[in-house]
């Protein structure tokens, strides 16, 4: 599998999402949480296949555990780790007391990965930037040069949340959500910012959570806005002879400015089949220019998963 080295950490370019180890996670999730033994069949199954670079969060349930539980007794000097701390939302913007609460967050992701060190450390919510980026990005900073982390960054949802993080020379790593129907950091110009800044930079939401793959005739009412474009995902597949599935991340994995894709799976046949996508052809010119142009307007109400009202968002006792 293709690797990328930037700032002295390489990463394999699929990178595997394990959310749905810690949670049951995405509207297409049939099988919901595995468990532990099968997890780690999971990850043992990813890295035969060459996948050598994981994401997590301290959010994601018991997801940085069973990575912990698993990696324990499997050293190797290639694997990175991304993940994610949280901030409460009444936090006091102190820097004593942001720092306070870093740290023990930081420390809690250590112990529970098993690691020295966080190769690359992401804020989860750009609130946390929005509210308290001065401070964080001074923390952080320290931070990397104790060398508790490798890179700091931010995971965001907006261009708006990009121009903040670009103000602080600190945050070298990012997580969009970028995919064939969410091209809205393409026409702004922030993935170009980003080339030009040289940031690390993850793609996630290649597949939108599983929209991608639901029949257009059979939508729950709140997504009955996105049938047209589904229908018109299906006829441009068929013209570029490839499947949906390849067609959306052959059209993110090839854009210049994105380093790795992160990808979830719940089962081994999943990650096999990701693999098998992310060593896939290219869409042709006239398909790449096509999809820009179809989807170029679709709504937030369908690329933004937390708008998704009639579904549970992100609950470990639901389905999405």
């Amino acid at each position: 599998m293709k690797t990328i080295t930037q700032r002295g950490i390489t990463m394999t370019q699929l990178t595997l999402g394990t959310v749905q180890l810690g949670v049951a996670y995405g509207i297409a999730n049939k099988q919901g949480k595995p468990d532990e033994s099968k997890s780690h069949a999971l990850l043992q199954r990813s890295e035969e296949l060459g996948i050598q670079s994981f994401d997590t969060a301290a959010g994601y349930g018991d997801s940085e555990v069973v990575l912990g539980h698993y990696f324990k007794d499997k050293a190797n000097a290639d694997r990175l780790i991304v993940t994610k701390f949280k901030l409460q939302p009444d936090i006091e913007s102190n820097e004593v007391v942001l720092e306070k609460a870093l740290r023990e967050q930081l420390e809690q992701s250590l112990d529970r990965l098993g690691l020295p060190k966080i190769p690359i450390y992401l804020m989860h919510s750009p609130e946390d930037l929005h509210r308290h980026g001065k401070h964080l990005a001074k923390i952080m900073l320290r931070l990397v040069n104790e060398n508790l982390i490798g890179i700091a960054g931010v995971s965001v949802y907006h261009g708006n949340d990009l121009d903040v993080m670009l103000q602080h020379d600190v945050f070298k790593a990012t997580q969009i959500p970028i995919n064939i129907f969410d091209q809205r950091l393409i026409r702004s110009g922030h993935l170009q910012r980003l080339k030009a800044a040289d940031i690390t930079v993850f793609a996630r939401s290649v597949f939108l959570q599983g929209l991608f793959f639901m029949d257009p005739d059979q939508l729950p009412p709140n997504l009955a806005q996105a049938a047209p474009f589904l229908r018109s995902l299906h006829e441009l597949a068929e013209q570029e002879g490839m499947s949906i599935a390849q067609m959306a991340l052959s059209f993110v994995r090839d854009l210049p400015e994105i380093t790795s894709l992160v990808i979830g799976a719940e089962a081994i046949e999943q990650i096999e089949e990701n693999v098998r996508l992310i060593e896939g052809p290219a869409l042709s010119t006239n398909g790449q220019n096509t999809a820009k142009e179809l989807f170029r307007d679709v709504p937030e109400l369908l690329i933004n998963p937390s708008l998704w009202h009639n579904n549970a968002y992100f609950k470990q006792d639901k389905k999405k």
